[in-house]
């Protein structure tokens, strides 16, 4: 027998060393009080009931032996099998009376806390595997709240033990091949915070869908955290900026209402759930000095976590608001499972490929894309309908569902935030969700077609119909040694967030119209005159809109403005902190202008606004200078309030110094004074000819420039970009501005103050001027930057810091267009032979078209003297039968999987390759060597080979991407993947293939004669798109006299040498036979 004295423990007495006697949960609430508790944060008191008094239970019941032995007879993957040997376990547990020596202790115990015996408390399991960095079991096992009573206690701690072997508990730690040791479970009991009379909610100290560290995310609801955590409300959410915390600033820099029609409350016995009075309900559930205690507690936590675990470690802190005595508790606080298992330096991207009709929106969790099947559940008894790779569509989830989750490709909810039991579960599922929808039940149909898409925008979209799309995974690697230093574009907020892990040194350029058209969408000066406005008749619906768009603002309209436009500009400063990032103040034209709302009442028409009354002009005039005022306080909230001390304002379109001054001291005269703020700087947009020619005296006024060369091209040659009858003479390749942009930069550099080009540069001269004046391209590996300076500048990798940015991070991967049509036919012979003098100019291509492989590949890919590894992939799959499983039980669906794939090493080196199909659940089916095949298959390619094979498979249902992974690098498609290079290796050879061809009429030239020779690999014996027509195959063959194009993309087309299509029945002359070849609806063609 045990010595009864080991069966409960005080939790102030608990910790990490204790982890085996109290378990997770009891650790970790131990170690807050002890370490945090004298720093002011508060957990309720209690004791823990140890894993020796759980075994002294199992050894006083004689009941050990049993449940092992119902252990034993789980395995395999029958739900039902386990479902009956858990059911089991629990009755066995249920049916067992605590021994006599356990009851005294948990009575005394409970007795020594509550003295009246009465006093109500809160039962926690706390098993010993769980809230651990690799597996949190959240929500896995039971607890129990407002138990009062000896009675009642004794019977929670035995329900409590009972949830060590639910069903849901069993089939997680299957997962997550969780041993012995996590059979063992204890007991919290702590005195309940009375938050049925205040609120509760989750904090995480990372932003849970990005992975972001830089913000906190706090989830809030009326009354107890039940309906918060099970996702039966759309919970109250605001977002911190963390170092702002750290400076004691006010740093909520967004938050949002949720819909908390609901809570749960004490009842006489337990608790019950009612619904909330309409006044709370259109109320925040928490004060925002409650938030801020909040995130200052949650840095604490996480930075104490850190240091007892050795590394970061990111928490998932539950909370709770005693309405009774105004003071906020932390019960409960574990590692953040999700991001902590990723790796950092890994990043995957989904992009759609399609378009659908939207059905229903909401909250995006987990930014991935998935298809499916829909299938609506009410309740989880229903599990054995549940189809696997099915999208689960319900009202909400809790720990129930999760053997029903864990089949499905998607989750889609009615009601729910980021932190609700779906949002949660998903993540760590790695499948999309989307909570909060309102109404998907009610609209989705069973077994309709859906497409959930989690990635192509802020919130989260379910599409009818299988929509293509496509998985792209790419490892970031970037020296920390580096000096040069790489900015990004932002237009999006809500974009900002998933791009924190980006290498680069902060935010070129931040546009404040983008934000002002997306998140604040009213003129400001219909927001600051809405009197005036009002009584005009003509204004009658615009007044109204503006009314409704800024409802809780009605006192002051134009808070509206700064608030949103403060917090549109504190997403961007937030995710990329705490690096440089410049915010240019709004450059609309007077047109843009107009189409805000109530815009047309105060903006001229103006027959150029291109040249007009646009940028630093405005804001000084009398008629707008306190719209100005407006922008400014929201850049001053941004850098004060928030703490934000790294965003930087930029004034565009300045035409004379004396401008400059009069826009710097009203700047002043709003807050923004360098005088009384030393941290403040100015920059100034270099984009008219003005600024480069007296550049001293605009550097006088202004901290650095940023040049725009798209203005500064049009105003230099004398044109109106906007014009579309001088598209051809506006050329930024023109001497005169490329001697412009190199007068800019050396102005700045000789001044020592900051310059950079920001916009998305069009002209390969132009960016040779950037590339030979030092300012850095690419994202660079260290070794790299360090070889290209030495050995192209022969200077030091740290001259000067000059700054570049990309427009956009899709653009980087979408390489179709520049591949196939504006790089020629030979790809491989530009890789060839690589002088360094050629290593900039390569660069610089690929800056200018875009359309690189990946960010951080193509340096690699150039410094190479000869042409990189390629491939293609495609996948069909069609229903093939139904058959038994082995067990002769369950029904197995078996599919026809048909691949194609060609793969050439290159001429650099030889390499190692895999081919194989994934299914949602990541499950990999090798096709490299063939079929049948779930062991990794690898094959070899020496210099200068390829791989050409066609494979038809019968497998499992359910495998819907095809991947190719090449010495380690992955890229994998839903329906089909390919290389950039390798859409124009297969041009090359369709090309080489048609020209050789002899036509003597013009129906040899129609494209029913046109098949895909057979020498260009075994994709002529997959069903060739030749049959599809003239609009899906890619090959297009046409008699002309002339070019097709006739003046449009000539060099599209390609004549025919051997080729004379005759004449007509009139006997007019026919021409020749000339050909189009598209690439990717050739890979269309072959996958439909």
């Amino acid at each position: 027998m045990k010595d009864a004295s080991d069966f409960i423990l005080p939790l102030e007495k608990t910790g990490f060393g204790e982890i085996t006697l109290v378990g997770g949960k009891g650790a970790a609430l131990g170690e807050m009080i002890r370490a945090l508790g004298p720093r002011g944060v508060r957990v309720p008191g209690g004791f823990v009931i140890t894993t020796r008094a759980y075994l002294r239970f199992l050894e006083a019941g004689q009941i050990k032996t049993e449940i092992t032995r119902y252990l034993a007879r789980i395995s395999g993957n029958s739900s039902a099998v386990l479902r009956r040997n858990a059911r089991a376990i629990r009755e066995l547990i249920l049916h067992t009376p605590l021994p006599a020596d356990l009851i005294r202790e948990i009575n005394s115990a409970y007795r020594r806390m509550n003295p009246a015996g009465r006093t109500a408390v809160a039962v926690r399991s706390s098993a010993v595997a769980e809230d651990l960095p690799g597996a949190s079991f959240a929500g896995q096992q039971d607890s129990f709240l407002n138990v009062r009573g000896i009675t009642q206690l004794q019977d929670a701690v035995q329900k409590c033990f009972a949830s060590l072997f639910t069903d849901r508990v069993l089939s997680y730690r299957k997962d997550q091949n969780i041993g012995a040791r996590g059979f063992l479970m204890a007991v919290v009991v702590q005195r309940m915070v009375r938050s049925d009379k205040g609120s509760s909610g989750v904090l995480f100290t990372i932003d849970p869908e990005t992975g972001c560290p830089s913000v906190a995310v706090l989830t809030a609801t009326w009354g107890l955290g039940e309906t918060l955590v099970q996702g039966r409300v759309t919970p109250d959410e605001f977002l911190l900026f963390k170092p702002g915390l750290v400076a004691k600033r006010n740093p909520i820099i967004a938050r949002r209402m949720g819909e908390k029609h609901r809570k749960t409350v004490l009842a006489p016995k337990g608790v019950k759930e009612i619904t909330t009075v309409a006044r709370a309900s259109g109320d925040f559930s928490v004060p925002d000095s409650v938030v801020l205690q909040l995130g200052e507690w949650g840095m604490w936590i996480e930075h104490y976590f850190s240091q007892k675990y050795g590394k970061t470690m990111p928490m998932d802190i539950e909370w709770a608001y005693d309405g009774t005595k105004n003071g906020v508790y932390i019960v409960q606080a574990r590692p953040e499972t999700v991001h902590a298992k990723r790796d950092p330096m890994l990043r995957e991207e989904y992009h759609i490929r399609g378009k659908g009709v939207r059905v229903v929106s909401g909250i995006a969790v987990g930014r991935r894309i998935a298809s499916g099947r829909a299938q609506l559940i009410k309740t989880p008894t229903s599990v054995f309908r549940f189809r696997r790779g099915s999208i689960l569509v319900t009202g909400a989830t809790n720990p129930d569902w999760e053997p029903i989750m864990k089949q499905a490709s998607a989750i889609v909810t009615d009601v729910g935030g980021r932190t609700s039991h779906a949002a949660i579960i998903s993540r760590e599922l790695g499948i999309p969700c989307v909570v909060g929808t309102g109404s998907a039940t009610r609209i989705i149909t069973n077994r309709e077609p859906l497409t959930v898409d989690c990635a192509s925008e802020s919130e989260g979209v379910v599409l009818h119909g299988f929509i293509p799309f496509e998985r792209i995974e790419q490892r970031i690697e970037i020296a920390s040694s580096e000096k040069c230093a790489l900015m990004v574009n932002i237009g999006s907020p809500d974009e900002a967030l998933k791009h924190h892990g980006l290498p680069v040194r902060g935010v070129g350029l931040g546009r404040l119209e983008f934000i002002i058209a997306s998140s604040v969408r009213v003129h400001p000066r219909a927001l600051l005159e809405i009197t005036k406005l009002a009584q005009d008749p003509k204004a009658r619906d615009t007044v109204q809109k503006i009314k409704e768009l800024t409802r809780g603002y009605e006192r002051n309209l134009p808070r509206y403005f700064v608030e949103r436009l403060a917090e549109g500009i504190a997403k961007i400063g937030a995710a990329f902190s705490p690096h440089p990032v410049i915010i240019r103040c709004s450059d609309f034209k007077t047109n843009e202008y107009r189409n805000l709302l109530g815009g047309e009442f105060f903006e001229p028409q103006e027959e150029n606004p291109m040249l007009g009354w646009r940028g630093a002009a405005r804001y000084d005039h009398p008629q707008y200078r306190d719209a100005f005022a407006l922008e400014c306080a929201a850049l001053k909230k941004v850098r004060d309030e928030f703490g934000m001390r790294h965003v930087i304002p930029m004034i565009p379109f300045c035409r004379t110094a004396e401008e400059g001054q009069k826009v710097v001291a009203r700047m002043a005269q709003y807050g923004l004074d360098r005088k009384k703020d030393a941290t403040l700087k100015i920059y100034m947009m270099c984009e008219v000819p003005s600024n480069v020619l007296d550049a001293d005296a605009f550097l006088d006024i202004f901290d650095g420039m940023s040049i725009g060369s798209n203005d500064l091209t049009q105003l230099t040659l004398g044109i109106d970009r906007d014009s579309g009858y001088l598209g051809a003479i506006a050329n930024e390749n023109h001497p005169a501005v490329r001697v412009l942009i190199r007068m800019a930069i050396h102005a700045c550099r000789r001044r020592g103050k900051y310059v950079g080009i920001c916009d998305a540069i069009t002209s390969i001269y132009i960016c040779e001027t950037a590339w030979r004046e030092g300012i850095a391209l690419f994202n660079l590996r260290g070794k790299s930057i360090n070889w290209i300076s030495r050995e192209v500048f022969n200077q030091d990798a740290d001259g000067g810091e000059y700054l570049i940015f990309k427009e956009s991070l899709k653009n980087i991967e979408d390489s179709a267009k520049y591949f196939t049509k504006d790089y020629a036919e030979s790809t491989f012979k530009n890789y060839i032979g690589k002088s360094v003098n050629e290593v900039g100019s390569e660069i610089c291509r690929a800056a200018v078209y875009s359309r690189t492989p990946g960010v951080g590949k193509f340096i690699d890919q150039i410094l190479q003297p000869d042409s990189p590894s390629q491939f293609t992939a495609v996948l069909n799959a069609f229903p093939y039968a139904t058959v038994p499983d082995s067990s002769g039980g369950n029904v197995q669906e078996l599919t026809n999987y048909q691949v194609y794939y060609h793969i050439f090493s290159g001429n650099n080196k030889a390499v190692r390759y895999s081919v194989y199909l994934i299914d949602q659940f990541n499950t990999r089916y090798y096709v490299t060597n063939g079929c049948n095949s779930f062991g990794r298959s690898r094959k070899s390619l020496g210099v200068g080979e390829y791989a050409d094979e066609t494979f038809d498979c019968i497998a499992s249902a359910g495998f819907t991407e095809v991947c190719v992974e090449i010495d380690g690098l992955e890229r994998c498609g839903f329906g089909s993947t390919t290389s950039s290079f390798s859409l124009n290796y297969l041009k090359d050879e369709i090309v080489k293939s048609e020209l050789s061809k002899k036509i003597t009429t013009a129906e040899e030239c129609e494209l029913s004669n046109t098949r895909l020779n057979p020498s260009i690999g075994s994709v002529s014996r997959l069903d060739t798109p030749t049959r599809l027509g003239v609009s899906n195959t890619g090959i297009i063959r046409q008699c002309s006299t002339e070019n097709p194009a006739r003046g449009t993309n000539p060099e599209d087309w390609i004549k025919i040498p051997n080729s004379d299509c005759g004449v007509d029945e009139r006997g007019r002359d026919q021409g020749y036979c000339w050909l189009k070849v598209n690439p990717m609806l050739i890979l269309s063609g072959i996958q439909q």
